[in-house]
């Protein structure tokens, strides 16, 4: 915006408030979103409460802790110095990658990780009224990556991971090769 001579003056002349009101509100729903999903998950579970409290105290504790030490990097290799310190004082970034492994690495139940949940509701709407029984209808085309998703489909492990937008969920078998109620059903 600050191209345009003309608009870069009139965002300049906002006072700072307002400014400061209008971020306020903007992030307060961008919070708000991640915090949605949550509710999938099985919050009273002290699993669950463990990864969310140790990933958020994490995202306040680190940033803090590597702008006051900001020596404490030396990898030899200031390019790399200067990612990682941006990786660590990034908040939204910490508590995000830290909650992604500690929920991929610590043993859950599906339903205190609410992909039992999670899968009931996305199935269930993806019936659409031209009787459509795919969930990949139009109501899941926002999820498709422009031009990247047929290739996407073509890759067979991409049909495994929940957020692709080529996930399948019948290829989701349990993993014992037994004769249980589990391995004939689905996610």
């Amino acid at each position: 915006m600050g191209v345009i001579g003309k608009v870069g003056a009139a965002l300049a002349a906002i006072p700072l408030p307002i400014q400061g009101g209008v971020l306020t509100i903007g992030l307060s729903f961008v919070v708000s979103v991640g915090i949605s999903n949550v509710t999938y998950i099985d919050i009273r579970s002290a699993r669950n409460m463990s990864i969310l409290g140790f990933s958020l105290m994490c995202g306040f504790v680190v940033p803090e802790w590597a702008k006051q030490n900001t020596d404490a990097i030396k990898t030899g290799v200031d390019g790399l110095d200067a990612v990682i310190t941006v990786f660590l004082t990034t908040p939204m970034f910490l508590s995000g990658a830290l909650g992604f492994f500690l929920d991929n690495t610590i043993p859950g139940t599906k339903a205190e990780r609410g992909i039992g949940k999670w899968h009931e509701e996305v199935f269930a709407n993806a019936q659409n009224p031209e009787g459509y029984d795919d969930p990949k209808t139009k109501e899941y085309e926002v999820y498709s990556i422009p031009y990247i998703t047929p290739y996407l489909e073509k890759i067979p492990c991409c049909s495994n991971i929940p957020f692709m937008p080529s996930f399948d969920s019948e290829r989701i078998k349990c993993r014992n090769k037994c004769k249980c109620r589990r391995s004939k059903m689905v996610v």
